[in-house]
Formats: C-alpha cells, sequence, structure tokens
C-alpha cells in the first residue's frame, strides 16, 4: 500500500491481491486517520475483523521521517510474528521505503522539467517535441490533428490595473480551465505570456471549433478571483489550424494558428478564427 500524490490517498500495489473487501476494510481504517493508522498499527498481528481468524500486520514504510506507505500482509494465524522476522521484515520495510521515496522523487522531477512552474500546464519545449511526435504520427496513419493557439485579451492592462501577483493568479486560473475542457489525450500548455496552446489529436477543424468555443464561452461567463466588479470578464481570442498537405510541419502548423489567433484580435477580440487549409 503506498501514498499516491495524484489522487492524495492510499492505494494498493500488490503482487497478489488481497480480496476486494480485506482491501476496503484496510483502506477504511487507514484513511480514517490520514496515515495515523499505519503508525499505530506496527508489526504485531491484529483482526482484519473480530469475527474472522484472519488476521493482518503492516510495517508503516517510512523514508527521512517521511510516510511513504504500508507493507501489509495478511495471514491465518493469530501468533505474533518471531522476533527474528520482525527484524528481517523492518530491514526489507526501510530498503522499501526508500526506493518508492526515490521513485517519487523521480517522477516529480521528470514532471517539473515537462511543466511550467506558475500554471503547472505543459511547457513550451514539452508543447514543441509533442507537436512534432503528433505530427509525425498523423503523417504515417493519415488521421486529422488540430492545434489551437488561445491569446488573453488585454492581459497587459489586467496587470497594469491589479498588479503582477493578480496577474500571476488568472493565469494560474485560466490554465485551470483550459485543462477542463480537454481530454486526457490532448497536450495543453502554456505557450509563453498569456499565450496558451492545445494539441488535439484525432480531431478535425471543426472538432477543434467546437473546443475552441467552449474555452472561450467558460472563460466569458467566469468571474476570476482577482476582477473586483461581478461584471468584469476576462476574454480570450483563439485561432485553429488542422494538418494537411501544406500545413504538416511544426513550424507552418503553429504560423498557420498564430495568424487565424491574430485575426481574431484584429477582428475585435473574444472570437475564435479557423486557418486556411
Amino acid at each position: 500500500m503506498v501514498y499516491d500524490s495524484v489522487v492524495n490517498d492510499f492505494v494498493f500495489r500488490t503482487g497478489r491481491e488481497f480480496s476486494a473487501d480485506i482491501q476496503d476494510e484496510i483502506l477504511s481504517r487507514a484513511k480514517e486517520n490520514k496515515g495515523e493508522w499505519l503508525e499505530t498499527f506496527g508489526v504485531k498481528c491484529k483482526p482484519v475483523r473480530d469475527e474472522e481468524k484472519y488476521t493482518f500486520m503492516c510495517i508503516p514504510l517510512r523514508a527521512h521521517n517521511r510516510l511513504v506507505g504500508g507493507f501489509c500482509t495478511l495471514t491465518e494465524t493469530v501468533k505474533d510474528l518471531a522476533k527474528e522476522d520482525i527484524e528481517l521484515i523492518s530491514v526489507v520495510a526501510t530498503q522499501m521505503a526508500l526506493a518508492i521515496e526515490n521513485s517519487m522523487l523521480y517522477e516529480m522531477t521528470k514532471k517539473l522539467a515537462l511543466t511550467d512552474d506558475l500554471t503547472r500546464l505543459y511547457n513550451y519545449r514539452y508543447f514543441r517535441k509533442s507537436l512534432s511526435n503528433e505530427l509525425g504520427r498523423t503523417k504515417r496513419y493519415k488521421r486529422p490533428l488540430a492545434l489551437i493557439m488561445l491569446d488573453l485579451d488585454d492581459f497587459k492592462e489586467y496587470n497594469d490595473n491589479f498588479g503582477h501577483p493578480k496577474g500571476d493568479g488568472l493565469l494560474k486560473e485560466v490554465g485551470r480551465l483550459l485543462a477542463r475542457c480537454c481530454r486526457e489525450s490532448d497536450v495543453v500548455a502554456r505557450y509563453g505570456g498569456e499565450e496558451f496552446a492545445a494539441i488535439l489529436p484525432e480531431t478535425d477543424e471543426q472538432g477543434a471549433l467546437a473546443v475552441a468555443e467552449k474555452i472561450r464561452k467558460l472563460l466569458e461567463a467566469h468571474h476570476f478571483s482577482g476582477a473586483k466588479k461581478r461584471d468584469q470578464h476576462i476574454t480570450i481570442s483563439l485561432g485553429i489550424a488542422q494538418n494537411s498537405e501544406k500545413l504538416s510541419s511544426t513550424k507552418d502548423l503553429i504560423k498557420a494558428a498564430d495568424e487565424a489567433l491574430y485575426k481574431s484580435k484584429r477582428e475585435g477580440k473574444n472570437r475564435t478564427t479557423i486557418a486556411k487549409r
């Protein structure tokens, strides 16, 4: 059983699984006191349920004073473990805890290298790499791919009026809203400043238009925490480009979507424009 930071909870990671009802019982106990249960359970065998002969043992897995999970076993005996067995299991548990923590640190470092510090969306570097990979895949399998470029309207004015801390808060909030509007398979990134981008695999320009309009309307209706008045709205302009024979490279697709975006700006902002293919 390990702590999963993504779901903010303890989850089972087992080679030979406990039955579902036993897992539920164990996890419900762990959740009741947010992990303190692991500390108090220790290495003594205790009944999972009073009416059952099965007993459960759990050793807290700690690395540098941080609880990262529990090493759990289920047996059909009520006898306590021998001292030598406890010492051996404790040594193994220490090594397991360090291995788990190292794995968590590696995943965290890898994620930080791919994401924008402020918005937690993907960063520009990852966006470029993903777009190149997706375009390669679309060429091989003759599949559609759409790119949406997005830019907040009058963001400089917002920054001037409310200050940079409020501006940063706005960008973070926009990032959360963009992620809500897209699928897990899409790549949503902060392109730079107040400009964002979304790569939509297996999506043509009409499908991308539906997503873009969903985003535009959501931001237009949303009351951002930095705004002083309820009727003060933040809007966004968007440009869409779909892959084609003419738009088959990363550079050309970005340029087409960017030009469509700035056409939206020139024609009054708070609108979506589709690039010609």
